[in-house]
């Protein structure tokens, strides 16, 4: 390690860096107080299985003393897409305190592992609360062919990257996700900065957490790493911007797009995105941010005429450069012969959904609580022209907001819409 003396002047570059980390802890202390809030490292290892069967739905693993006092139970809430549990903690790379599954990749799907971890006090089953934790995943990455990983998690308190991430960082208002790129990086390896993402939570007793790939080829074993520790103290930590609304308008002169956002510190500009097939992606228009902790509302209007449906999203680019992405939204003229959806927006336990579409498609329809647990899904195969379908919901359902999307067999996003259960 270099060491400047005493005697030489402190450079700008490191003056620079100093002051914008100062910067950073000031905007975090007044708009989070997780800043004062230090996560623990907690160690997974020697898990057992104490409910349910090894490696299915519903399974639950024990893993014990994760901290003094704490356990942690890791339930397999749902396996997707043709995904598999081959070993529940294999630490043969990697990192023996880290959560390490050999999970198989279903084949040219999106494949994935819904997991929701409790903290017990240590031998019982009374919940117990952690005031601060920090999930990070870790080699999030691809096989250099025809694969690229994901996680996700219920509605994190802020995440953080390091600046040089090639991560794809996107919040949908329920869930916060990262998308690896298909180039592969060697092993498991926290050194590899650019491929991780962390999570930071409050308060918190309960996570339902999500890990996966999209694949356009063979199946194939994925090793995952889970690790309950924080890495980027000294980093960048990021508030996910509070994004209240986000909609598109058709008018005679164009598309009014409309956003409303708050806590904006860390943002410097918007740019409205537009795709015709939810893939590829172009700049209609940047705004500058108004960099307000109050509700800051904003609009353009796209110019150009669309005979099809077409695709919006916003880019957020924080003060680095740094860009995330909101939910997507699409809209289509009058003669549109795209995809098309017509749902209730009000339920009992029932919703008929009817699927406008131009040509052969699978799609997966699910349906989220506002806290970002899945409450039912189903794959649907539609056809050019109107397709219809219906999804049954618990009865028992309380009554509230809740999330519907659906996403292509790629696993892009292509509609989301707030439901309401009366």
């Amino acid at each position: 390690m270099r060491t400047n003396s005493t005697q030489n002047p402190i450079s700008n570059a490191v003056l620079s860096k100093v002051l914008i980390t100062i910067m950073l802890l000031i905007i975090l202390f007044n708009t989070n107080s997780s800043a004062q809030c230090i996560a623990p490292t907690l160690s997974f290892n020697n898990p057992t299985l104490i409910s349910g069967t090894e490696g299915r739905v519903g399974a639950i693993y024990l893993f014990p003393n994760v901290i003094p006092g704490v356990d942690c139970h890791a339930q397999v809430m749902e396996l997707a897409g043709g995904a598999t549990i081959s070993e529940i903690d294999n630490t043969s790379q990697g990192y023996y305190d880290a959560f390490q599954p050999y999970v198989w990749a279903g084949g040219r799907d999106t494949s994935y592992l819904d997991w929701k971890f409790t903290f017990k006090k240590t031998r019982t089953l009374i919940d117990t609360t952690l005031e601060c934790l920090a999930v990070t995943a870790i080699d999030i990455d691809g096989n250099s062919l025809d694969l690229r990983e994901f996680v996700e998690a219920a509605t994190p308190g802020s995440f953080a990257v390091d600046p040089m991430t090639n991560l794809i960082i996107s919040f949908n208002g329920v869930r916060s996700r990262a998308e690896g790129q298909i180039a592969t990086i060697p092993l498991i390896d926290s050194n590899q900065r650019q491929a991780m993402f962390q999570m930071n939570f409050k308060n918190i007793n309960s996570l339902l957490y999500k890990n996966g790939s999209i694949s356009t080829g063979d199946g194939m074993t994925r090793h995952t790493c889970i690790y309950f520790k924080p890495f980027f103290e000294d980093w960048i930590v990021l508030l996910p911007v509070n994004l209240l609304s986000f909609t598109a308008r058709e008018q005679s002169n164009g598309v009014m797009l409309n956003w409303s956002a708050t806590n904006e510190q860390n943002i410097k500009k918007y740019t409205v995105q537009k795709s015709v097939d939810g893939k590829k992606w172009k700049d209609v228009r940047t705004l500058n941010s108004n960099g307000s902790n109050n509700v800051s509302n904003y609009n353009i209007t796209d110019p150009e005429k669309n005979n099809f449906i077409v695709y919006y999203r916003l880019k957020h680019s924080d003060t680095r450069g740094l860009g995330t992405y909101s939910k997507v939204i699409s809209i289509g003229t009058s003669n549109t012969t795209g995809k098309a959806f017509l749902h209730n927006t009000v339920f009992g336990n029932l919703i008929k959904l009817q699927i406008k579409a131009s040509a052969s498609e699978v799609y997966l329809i699910e349906i989220y609580h506002s806290t970002g647990q899945k409450i039912i899904q189903k794959r649907t195969i539609v056809r050019n022209g109107v397709n219809n379908t219906e999804l049954m919901l618990p009865s028992n359902l309380p009554a509230g907001v809740y999330l519907l999307t659906a996403k292509n067999d790629s696993g892009d996003l292509i509609y989301q819409s707030k439901i309401f259960k009366h």
